[in-house]
């Protein structure tokens, strides 16, 4: 087993790998193993064009509530509190109308209390603007689907839940730009990343065991 030195010097790239296509998945299993995610001081410009378009989603179809969900690490402001800052700075949105996850380390987490929350609204008609990277949608419109599924057969059971009779959702695809940062960051790592991730999620005691080994690494409770 690598020590912990080892899997951070890996986890930033400073180990010069003679395949560069293999960095990301080395990325990511250092991230399961043990290596430190960092926290970042500024937004990522892939993150800053989702706000961008979620602001544009607002302005042009109207919906009423922003719903934040991001990486917590081990310092506050968490990306979510960032995300909420720039929306209110650069977007005049009032702070009552956004409601943040602060502690989810992974998409279906999110997803989950997201799905919980609306189905406490007890409305009969939703609608939810699925706004993210296109190289994300695939699998945040699976995990959305499913855990509303999942949250019909609870109502039935626990009455304190409602029961939407219809849930719209409406995908909305980002494309981040064509920056030197974004290709290196975002776009080679998750074009190899994501097929592995659309594998894990069928298998539920992997990603749960997966996620804890996340959580741990970014010292989430």
């Amino acid at each position: 087993m690598p020590t912990a030195g080892a899997l951070k010097e890996l986890y930033y790239y400073s180990l010069r790998l003679w395949f560069f296509l293999t960095w990301p998945i080395f990325k990511r299993l250092c991230n399961y193993l043990g290596a430190r995610s960092e926290y970042l001081e500024e937004l990522k410009i892939e993150t800053v064009a989702r706000l961008e378009k979620a602001l544009w989603v607002r302005n042009n179809l109207g919906p009423e509530f922003f719903y934040l969900s991001g990486g917590k690490f081990r310092r506050n402001p968490t990306v979510v509190d960032m995300m909420k800052g720039w929306l209110v700075l650069n977007g005049q949105i009032s702070e009552k109308n956004i409601l943040m996850d602060t502690n989810s380390v992974q998409t279906c987490e999110g997803i989950e209390k997201f799905v919980k929350y609306l189905f406490g609204l007890h409305n009969d008609f939703i609608s939810v603007y699925l706004t993210t990277s296109w190289y994300h949608l695939p699998r945040c419109r699976y995990e959305l689907k499913k855990s509303i599924e999942k949250f019909r057969r609870e109502s039935e059971i626990d009455l304190s839940f409602g029961n939407p009779k219809f849930i719209e959702i409406i995908a909305v695809s980002v494309k981040p730009p064509w920056t030197l940062e974004c290709l290196k960051y975002e776009y080679l790592y998750n074009l190899l990343v994501e097929p592995i991730n659309l594998i894990i999620m069928r298998f539920p005691k992997l990603k749960k065991w997966l996620g804890k080994r996340e959580r741990k690494n970014r010292g989430v409770e």
